[in-house]
């Protein structure tokens, strides 16, 4: 038996999303926290969110629904991808999504201490994209977001001085200067 075909991986779980179509996800790079997975995708007609983040649970071995991101401020269309951003000695963690709505959003979301509810606010809605986004990354150390859209432009953003996030750089095909 191959242990790299994946063909042969037994199925240990399925993530509860209720999304009608998971198109995305990324785990949260701190060794410090718990695992936790943000899930991006297409609503279903009984959910609201298209952007979901799991914890799993050392004492259950199972993955839970931790929160939803965007119930009234996030995307109105798929997402088609997530980033969570490193997390180099914050005190909270940057998660960024990409969207057909041709926005990318970046959230702060604050996983709470003891006995703290997890909560997250929408920090920036980017709208610089004129079609479908598709892509985002961050870079290794959180300081800077790029994106990519159907529009043939990647799009940079970087945290200013004054603690808001702005574009740092637009790069387009030729013909679309």
């Amino acid at each position: 038996m191959d242990i790299m075909n994946v063909s042969y991986w037994p199925l240990q779980e399925e993530l509860p999303t209720k999304l009608k179509q998971c198109t995305s996800l990324d785990w949260n790079p701190s060794r410090l926290d718990a695992p936790m997975v943000v899930v991006g995708g297409e609503k279903s007609d009984s959910d609201s969110v298209y952007i979901k983040i799991f914890e799993y649970n050392d004492s259950t071995k199972k993955w839970a629904l931790l929160l939803n991101l965007g119930d009234a401020d996030g995307p109105t269309d798929v997402v088609r991808d997530v980033a969570w951003a490193p997390n180099l000695g914050r005190t909270y963690h940057l998660i960024a999504a990409a969207s057909e709505d041709r926005n990318v959003y970046l959230w702060r979301l604050r996983l709470g201490g003891d006995h703290a509810k997890p909560s997250a606010d929408l920090l920036c809605k980017f709208s610089d994209h004129k079609a479908k986004v598709w892509r985002v990354h961050w870079n290794v150390t959180a300081t800077i977001l790029a994106s990519s859209g159907d529009d043939g432009s990647v799009i940079t953003w970087r945290c200013g001085p004054n603690n808001v996030w702005e574009k740092d750089s637009e790069m387009r095909k030729p013909d679309q200067i």
